[in-house]
């Protein structure tokens, strides 16, 4: 990031555009402007296709992460909060099948009580999520 923030601050005085603002994006354009999504998913296709690797959108990569996250045993809220969510009821409801409960009327209770202590509505969801495989 340190490397990034000096080449950053390198191009923007070689063109006259001075010091970066303390609200300037770590990535952004060179004006300081947040990046167009559209620019960003464009650039991105032509990198995997440069590099021979199949296209996936940012937005895959963004449920890959969090996927993985839980799946290695991550709490929901922090996983919520990594993807930058307000509320970790959102995230329970997208990756609820990926919890881990044995099946038991005890855990689900137990799963249940720990969601309600973090101020999560959780309509139900536990109950059908499923043991993980190896």
């Amino acid at each position: 990031m340190r490397a990034h923030k000096v080449e950053q601050l390198e191009l923007r005085l070689a063109l006259g555009l001075g010091n970066i603002e303390p609200t300037t994006p770590v990535f952004g354009t060179i004006e300081g402007d947040l990046i167009r999504p559209n620019s960003l998913t464009r650039s991105w296709r032509r990198a995997c296709l440069a590099a021979g690797l199949e296209t996936i959108s940012f937005h895959s990569l963004r449920h890959y992460r969090a996927s993985t996250l839980i799946k290695a045993g991550v709490d929901v809220l922090t996983v919520s909060r990594r993807l930058g969510r307000a509320k970790a009821a959102i995230t329970l409801d997208v990756y609820s099948h990926l919890l881990r409960c044995s099946g038991s009327e005890g855990d689900r209770g137990s799963a249940k009580v720990a969601a309600v202590a973090i101020g999560l509505q959780i309509h139900n969801l536990l109950p059908q999520a499923t043991e993980l495989t190896n």
